[in-house]
């Protein structure tokens, strides 16, 4: 009876093939999401800074087509309305009627009156290169230009290429013999 070896590691031995292909699967899993992450990131950088631009110029159309309504108001005031035709050339001519008395401000508080009648401009909002819930659980910082910016781009592509060729190095698909096929090993005789 010929004796059996004892397994000097504590796991069963059809582990070993589940290990393997977890391993092998790890690797090339890591090496395409990097490759994803460099290919993709710079699109997707790209499409946001188009929005941006976009979104940018609609507002910027929006806002002339407000100041051409205004202007075509104006316009359409001044050849109708001789109340505004009054107030217009007291305004840009300086004409006034002999009853009227001109008031000047001091400097200081024309500024104030100015600066009271001025709208506030609101800043767009920034345009983020992730979604929110991603980006609550990623850390903060300029980590993601390392999948877009060349040096490092350069680099990561390297390491997936590098991990794929590893996985497929270290861990080698095996072949399965086939029903019928004959094997290289002979069946054990009892």
């Amino acid at each position: 009876m010929p004796q059996q070896r004892k397994s000097t590691t504590s796991r069963p031995a059809d582990w070993d093939p589940v290990l393997r292909a977890l391993l092998f699967w790890s690797f090339v899993g890591v090496a395409l999401l990097l490759f994803a992450a460099c290919l993709l990131l710079p699109e997707w950088r790209q499409t946001e800074q188009y929005a941006a631009r976009l979104e940018a110029r609609q507002r910027r159309v929006d806002e002339l087509r407000r100041r051409v309504v205004a202007q075509e108001r104006t316009l359409e005031a001044l050849r109708s309305d001789p109340l505004i035709i009054a107030r217009l050339a007291e305004r840009e001519l300086r004409y006034r009627r002999p009853d009227e008395e001109e008031v000047f401000l001091p400097a200081s508080t024309a500024n104030i009156v100015q600066e009271g009648m001025r709208v506030p401009e609101f800043a767009p909002a920034a345009v983020g290169y992730l979604p929110p819930w991603l980006a609550a659980r990623l850390p903060r910082g300029s980590w993601i230009r390392v999948f877009y910016d060349s040096p490092d781009r350069e680099v990561c592509l390297t390491m997936a290429g590098v991990l794929f060729v590893t996985a497929f190095w270290i861990y080698p698909p095996q072949r399965r013999p086939q029903a019928g096929r004959r094997t290289r090993h002979k069946p054990r005789r009892a």
